[in-house]
């Protein structure tokens, strides 16, 4: 479960794309092949994270304000507890402008 989540992470979203373009195009995937079988999960998943743009407008904002609020919560503990606060975590200071930064 951590892998799948880990794999939602936009760093390796290029990677990803060109492995599986890679994969696509060349010896494909087998699904008896555990690391084959991950791979596409993942993908799955992050395919499913990054979705949320091509749904109707008013689904789209819904869900945008939900992980905004979401990373602002753990943005509030960050600064309670002393720690740096992680970028675009930080609702008095980001605000609606980085929105579209982060979301889009």
């Amino acid at each position: 479960m951590i892998t799948m989540v880990l794999g939602t992470d936009m760093a390796f979203h290029f990677e990803s794309v060109g492995t599986f373009k890679n994969r696509v195009g060349g010896s494909g995937f087998d699904p008896k092949v555990a690391e084959d079988r991950t791979f596409v999960l993942k993908l799955g998943l992050h395919c499913a994270d990054i979705s949320n743009p091509v749904k109707p407008p008013v689904i789209s904002k819904q869900w945008t304000d939900r992980v905004m609020e979401e990373f602002y919560q753990q943005g509030d503990k960050e600064r309670a507890l002393g720690m740096p606060i992680s970028p675009f975590y930080d609702r008095e200071k980001d605000g609606i402008q980085n929105v579209g930064k982060c979301q889009v």
